[in-house]
């Protein structure tokens, strides 16, 4: 039976959350807009509605991302497609496109009638929300607006919303920060009808403005996160079928210096494990999931903890294959057995951010390890019969040509241990980054917000032409080699291709 794949736990009674009362009117009403992947419907709605109901709060939920994806996609797919990210950092542009479709995003909102609106966003999706939010303002000013997710994680990206267009913003974990605005009847500016506790941080990012957004965070136990029932989504809309994503902790323990997830999510802590293999049962036997994808920022973050998810599947026939990201890991390589379990469990799939092949490029970025280690993970994973892919950046700051060249080599050297390269960009210099904060340090002049590609080394010997030109190289190489690939679009930021 399926219940036999969890661990000893609680009963399973207690991660399927019963649905609201129907006599009980939702109090927020969780959206996330475009864009987002259309394989696979979007967690952080539905790890808030989780949790939200956990606690005896409705709330109604919409993918607004598959709805207007459906509606758009027939001469529009392609502004769904990874390469396509400079598009919706261009107000102009994503107004041209989506101005009627915002109408009606804010008009199923208005429809809801809740008395807060809260937006799941990515810094992509500013654009599109900075529309809606101009509608809600005209049409429901009393509703209280609230912004969390990545996109808002950093004062650079909360600054890019018109003055009076939010109320509140959810910093970091979400789930217990939007429990208490809810609980506590938060208003507009920043007041509460109950005391908020003392435990929620909150400030204002101009301090001295009264009228500045109210921005609050609130930590969370990894025991407290409560997996998605998907209630509320319509599954048949996804082209992943009977594939969902899903999370087995968040954060990271490596600190690289162009990722701005870390920042945000903090360390990698690992779910409660019980609740995991709980979800998975309810998933395989609700549901008729047959694999899920981790959206893990490093799947291997917590190798003991992978273990025991392997032995539980394999131990009780799980039919599942699964996947995701991770990262090269000196101590993982050590254990060639965890690899060869990890495919008996499922794992068809595992990407590794390398980056880079060079040495001295890893270093400077803080990778935490050599070509060496990163060589023998691809080396393990593909031994045990994964599919492997990896990221590439070109131009890093610091990145000489001979650095660059040694890169090219390597993926030659290396090419029967890599399957994919399953993203291939330019260096960006993102918001909440250690390249952003530390920008003097790694010898580079910080690019305004929105223009993360359109930085420069402060001695002229990195800018946007060389790194277009290294890509477009690279490119070529990975196309020679017959290795699949996402391969960044560099047109609309190519001052040469720009109309």
């Amino acid at each position: 039976m399926v219940e036999d794949i969890r661990d000893p736990g609680p009963p399973r009674e207690e991660f399927v959350s019963s649905p609201a009362p129907e006599t009980k009117a939702a109090s927020v009403f969780l959206i996330k807009t475009p864009p987002w992947d259309t394989r696979l419907p979007p967690l952080g709605i539905g790890y808030l509605d989780s949790y939200l109901r956990k606690h005896d709060i409705a709330a109604e939920i919409w993918d607004c991302n598959i709805d207007t994806y459906l509606r758009f996609r027939m001469d529009q797919d392609q502004l769904w497609d990874m390469e396509a990210a400079v598009f919706w950092f261009t107000p102009e542009r994503v107004a041209e496109v989506f101005n009627h479709e915002a109408d009606i995003v804010a008009r199923r909102i208005v429809a809801a009638d809740c008395p807060y609106v809260g937006f799941s966003l990515t810094m992509e999706g500013i654009n599109f929300a900075k529309l809606v939010t101009d509608r809600l303002r005209r049409d429901a000013p009393d509703t209280v607006i609230v912004m969390g997710g990545p996109g808002v994680a950093f004062p650079e990206y909360r600054n890019l919303f018109p003055r009076g267009s939010v109320d509140l913003f959810v910093v970091g974990t979400g789930e217990e920060a939007l429990r208490q605005i809810i609980e506590c009847e938060i208003q507009a500016d920043g007041s509460s009808r109950t005391p908020i506790p003392e435990t929620m941080t909150v400030w204002r990012d101009r301090p001295d403005d009264p009228d500045a957004p109210v921005c609050m965070s609130h930590s969370l136990d990894p025991e407290a996160f409560e997996h998605p029932t998907f209630e509320g989504y319509d599954l048949v809309k996804y082209r992943g079928r009977d594939h969902i994503a899903l999370i087995m902790g968040r954060g990271c323990f490596r600190s690289c210096a162009f990722c701005s997830d870390k920042p945000d999510q903090g360390r990698y802590r690992a779910f409660g494990f019980e609740k995991l293999m709980q979800a998975i049962a309810y998933y395989k036997e609700e549901l008729w999931i047959g694999g899920i994808t981790y959206n893990d920022l490093i799947l291997n973050g917590d190798i003991n903890h992978l273990d025991r998810y392997c032995d539980v599947l394999i131990e009780n026939n799980v039919e599942l294959v699964w996947d995701g990201q991770g990262t090269a890991h000196r101590v993982m390589n050590k254990r060639p057995w965890l690899f060869q379990k990890m495919a008996q469990a499922g794992c068809t799939d595992l990407t590794f951010g390398l980056e880079s092949f060079s040495n001295d490029v890893l270093a400077v970025m803080r990778k935490g390890y050599k070509e060496d280690v990163a060589v023998e993970t691809l080396k393990q994973t593909k031994a045990a019969g994964m599919t492997t892919g990896i990221n590439l950046i070109c131009g890093f700051p610091g990145e000489t040509e001979e650095n660059f060249q040694y890169t090219l080599d390597a993926l030659k050297r290396n090419r029967e241990h890599i399957d994919r390269v399953t993203s291939l960009s330019i260096c960006a210099v993102l918001p909440g980054s250690p390249l952003w904060t530390e920008g003097e340090k790694f010898g580079i002049n910080v690019p305004p917000p929105g223009h993360y590609h359109e930085w420069e080394s402060k001695d002229g010997t990195n800018t946007l032409p060389i790194r277009i030109n290294r890509h477009r190289r690279m490119k070529a190489l990975v196309q020679e080699l017959g290795l699949s690939a996402v391969v960044q679009a560099t047109d609309e930021f190519d001052p040469d291709e720009r109309p």
